[in-house]
């Protein structure tokens, strides 16, 4: 009864707890620690101070370049614009929006074509 009692508290004490590795931490932060045994804590330290012979974990992924998607047609975008108000979108959809609507399709503030400029991502080409 005694060890359920126990895990019980140590469950309640990992309950606020992010993530694996926050209940892992938690788990050995509130489990009591008994005094190692001469042996063991000498093996422990020779481990430590033996050289891995296991294979490193391998090296993460660059990070991927960022693509950029216009909100008109969805897609990446062509020939980068700018309207006055910062957003971006294709030349051509910006052109047909402008052209239908008179207005920004995100900010919805009136703008015309001139108020667009062409702008250059490296990511996008």
């Amino acid at each position: 009864m005694q060890v359920k009692e126990r895990a019980v508290e140590l469950a309640k004490a990992m309950e606020n707890e992010d993530g694996v590795m926050g209940a892992v931490k938690a788990f050995f932060k509130h489990l009591p620690r008994k005094k190692p045994e001469p042996e063991i804590e000498r093996a422990v330290l020779l481990r430590k101070n033996a050289k891995s012979v296991e294979p490193s974990s391998p090296l993460p992924l660059p990070p991927k370049k960022p693509t950029f998607s216009c909100p008109v047609c969805i897609g990446l975008l062509v020939e980068e614009m700018s309207t006055k108000c910062g957003h971006i979108f294709c030349k051509s959809c910006i052109k047909t929006t402008i052209a239908a609507q008179g207005k920004c399709p995100t900010y919805w503030r009136k703008i015309t074509f001139k108020d667009s400029i062409r702008i250059y991502l490296r990511a996008t080409n």
